[in-house]
């Protein structure tokens, strides 16, 4: 029998990249979340100029957009999984908490803004206290109260990872059968809960015109991250066969990557609401490909990951792209809200498109070296105690932007990573 698991299928990692850093993961987050924020510009101050592929196809399609989402959870459930390392919930939780927070913080500050200056109400009030709490995606009402819809992603993410240790623990407790059955359970939970959940927003508005509800409401996605931790174990457990080659991997996870980007982009409408909106909005199509995809994924072998790896210098923008994009993510929403406010950019048009996704990367980019990382350094040492180690707190939040070359704080001139102090690969930040 085989004792081949896909991890041995990884290649060499590039000098300064840990070998547990799983390098196709981090692209698809980078590229990902770069594009939702161009995306969010559509929503909230473009509407007249779609960014959707399907838009320009001769039939009437889903609303396709957020199914890759999926993908960026089932990442943090594998991701916390591998890390886990039989840690203490206590232990845990530093760990992850001294690199989420920060950016949390910073955008709840600056999602203050909006509120104070729009809110009328006590709803958008109650929702940022929910929040300031990170509880602000168990509101179903999120989507008409937030001036900041993104923090239902870190909200979910957060609730998972509140429990995770105590479910890791068990489920390395668990036969391979045992696993897939309850990976199959998980997904059959979400779909219903999902689908109830579907059938209370008809029967309440008469459509499901707001069915984007089950989107951004954790209790329909809080199930992902544990599936990509099932995932984990299974790929760690299940032996690859002797006849299976790199080549077959390679090959296997490109053309999976062609069929979901297919099956989200150009599903066209079954004229059935229930229906679309499963598939919009709980990957009724692409959940199962998505779950083979990210394992498959997880070995480094395939054109996406060659390509964006291809130069130094793309290793080294990639690098520091990832390193923005949480930062991009939770922010940018409330300042196309302040933008908007003041008047700026406010044309129906691709330049102004293009204009507000240039500045919110650029404002990012500055949030991250000028605040982000004393912030984090601080925060981190705070939540270690006396003994935590600066430079270790700090390494740990970054991503490893020494591919290709340092660029980031180091190359402008703070203080350098002491010797035999090991820098963790980009995989790291979740």
């Amino acid at each position: 029998m085989s004792d081949l698991r896909l991890a041995d299928f990884k290649p060499t990692p590039p000098a300064g990249v840990t070998k547990c850093a799983i390098l196709s993961f981090d692209r698809y987050k980078a590229i990902y979340i770069l594009c939702l924020v161009g995306f969010h510009q559509h929503l909230l101050s473009n509407p007249g100029h779609n960014v959707h592929m399907s838009a320009r196809l001769p039939y009437q399609t889903v609303n396709h957009g957020v199914e890759m989402m999926m993908g960026m959870l089932l990442m943090t459930g594998w991701l916390s999984s591998a890390t886990w390392k039989e840690a203490t919930w206590k232990d845990h939780m530093k760990r992850k908490l001294s690199r989420l927070i920060p950016p949390y913080i910073v955008a709840l500050f600056l999602t203050l803004l909006p509120v104070a200056w729009q809110c009328r109400q006590w709803t958008c009030w109650l929702q940022y206290a929910l929040e300031c709490t990170t509880l602000a995606g168990w509101n179903p009402a999120l989507m008409w109260w937030t001036h900041n819809r993104p923090l239902w992603f870190m909200s979910t993410i957060l609730t998972y990872l509140y429990i995770s240790p105590f479910f890791l623990r068990w489920i390395r407790k668990q036969s391979v059968k045992g696993l897939l059955a309850f990976l199959l359970g998980l997904y059959l939970v979400r779909t219903g809960l999902a689908v109830a959940a579907l059938i209370c927003i008809q029967s309440i508005f008469g459509s499901l015109d707001e069915g984007r509800v089950i989107h951004t409401w954790s209790p329909m996605q809080v199930w992902i991250p544990g599936m990509g931790a099932v995932l984990e174990q299974l790929a760690e457990r299940i032996s690859v066969p002797d006849r299976v080659k790199k080549c077959h991997l390679w090959i296997a996870t490109d053309l999976l990557l062609l069929v979901v980007l297919v099956l989200t982009q150009t599903v066209p409408t079954t004229e059935n609401e229930l229906l679309d909106r499963l598939i919009e909005y709980s990957n009724l199509l692409t959940a199962f490909p998505l779950m083979l995809l990210i394992t498959l994924m997880s070995c480094d072998c395939n054109s996406f990951r060659y390509v964006t790896s291809a130069t130094a210098g793309l290793r080294a923008f990639f690098a520091g792209l990832l390193n923005v994009s949480y930062t991009m993510f939770l922010t940018h929403w409330p300042l196309d809200i302040i933008f908007n406010m003041m008047g700026l950019l406010k044309s129906d048009s691709w330049d102004s498109v293009m204009a507000l996704w240039s500045l919110e990367v650029c404002i990012a980019l500055f949030l991250e070296s000028v605040v982000m990382e004393p912030f984090t350094c601080a925060f981190g040492q705070w939540l270690q105690g006396s003994s935590g180690d600066l430079a270790r707190i700090s390494s740990e939040k970054k991503t490893q932007r020494g591919e290709g070359g340092p660029i980031g704080p180091i190359k402008r001139g703070a203080s350098k990573i002491p010797q035999g102090v090991t820098v963790p690969g980009p995989s790291g930040r979740i």
